[in-house]
């Protein structure tokens, strides 16, 4: 836990160049997130190959994948270990991705540090075209801890990021470039091919509050559905498929998540005046549609496994839904002091969880020299 209240305590500093320059907001904004994410990559690029469950797995196939013959290299057998006793199969584009890596260096480290490179880079892009405060998205990525879950699933993270960035092309009604970014994306990890027929959700406006409500409620009662009648229904599903879908998530974690979102969400919309909450719905239909698909799958995952997968697609959204939010405020001693107040919140939450939950297999941190 030590390492990452270091870098809490670091990305204090970009804070207080923002609120230092407050007539030079812009710029001062643009210089505290460059700084944020130079630390957060620091820390995401010199992480050891220990450091997050699946991070020592990327490492062992780029070590196969960095000596392939490129004639070879979409479809050899791949192993996630070094006794090669399981094998880990991954997208053609991650695969080519390794190899071109593998002209820098065969050294393994170097995967994490491409990784991480891509994924800051994303990032870095997404807050600057999408969040109305810089510096709160980079917060609420740390102690969400969306930034230690992407330390494990590096192939997730890019994939989803370049997918968020598309979603300039929906407000826009250019349909082709957005889907053709998510093949893209594909080929990294092909959970994002969800995203695919979204594009017509996200065309339509926001969900008012009351039909939310109702697909959040209906999510969950599906969820407890299949806790309660999961055996008969995996009966009438075939084989694999049946168990997969079922499978109860034993977990409380997600759950957990889910309910921190809700809560958060819920929380600024009770400090927001009545026109500010209508400004929200109408301007950020995207946001609230991702919100809204988020809160359906944590309700679904109360019965099925797969859906906590789901939820971890569109969940991410939330460290640009929440600035975007905020920024409807109208008074600014309201909205400074409800950001605030959700720096504070969310800080203490996430000392807790780093108390009771390792996410992702980061803790114990170190670096890999």
């Amino acid at each position: 836990m030590f390492w990452y209240l270091i870098l809490c305590i670091l990305i204090l500093y970009p804070f207080v160049i923002v609120y230092a320059g407050v007539r030079w907001q812009r710029s001062a904004q643009t210089v505290a997130l460059q700084l944020s994410c130079f630390l957060l990559w620091f820390f995401m690029a010199m992480r050891d190959s220990s450091v997050g469950v699946d991070t020592k797995y990327y490492c062992y196939v780029f070590e196969q994948l960095s000596y392939a013959p490129l004639s070879k290299v979409f479809h050899m057998v791949t192993y996630g270990s070094r006794t090669g006793n399981w094998t880990m199969d991954f997208e053609p584009g991650y695969r080519l991705y390794n190899r071109l890596v593998g002209f820098l260096s065969h050294d393994p480290q170097m995967i994490t540090i491409m990784n991480s490179s891509i994924i800051i880079l994303l990032l870095y892009k997404l807050i600057r075209k999408q969040s109305k405060n810089a510096i709160l998205s980079i917060w609420l990525y740390i102690t969400l801890g969306v930034f230690q879950t992407e330390m494990n699933v590096a192939r997730n993270a890019i994939a989803i990021l370049l997918v968020y960035l598309a979603f300039q092309y929906v407000k826009k009604g250019k349909m082709w470039p957005y889907m053709m970014t998510v093949c893209l994306a594909s080929t990294i990890h092909k959970s994002v091919l969800v995203f695919l027929p979204l594009y017509f959700i996200f065309r339509m406006p926001s969900p008012s509050r009351r039909r939310m409500k109702r697909l959040i409620l209906l999510a969950s009662l599906a969820g407890m559905g299949v806790l309660v009648f999961g055996s008969r229904l995996q009966a009438l599903l075939p084989g694999i498929f049946g168990k997969y879908l079922t499978a109860q998530n034993i977990k409380m974690e997600s759950l957990l998540v889910g309910g921190l979102y809700l809560v958060l969400v819920i929380f600024i919309f009770r400090y927001m005046k009545k026109e500010e909450r209508a400004k929200v719905f109408k301007e950020c239909p995207i946001g609230i549609w991702m919100f809204t698909i988020t809160m359906c799958c944590f309700g679904l995952n109360i019965g099925l496994k797969m859906a906590a997968r789901l939820a971890a697609l569109f969940g991410t959204y939330m460290i640009i839904l929440l600035p975007n939010m905020v920024s409807k405020i109208t008074e600014e001693k309201r909205r400074h002091t409800l950001i605030l107040l959700l720096i504070i919140g969310c800080g203490i939450q996430y000392i807790l969880r780093m108390t009771i939950n390792n996410i992702g297999g980061t803790m114990p941190y170190s670096f890999f020299w």
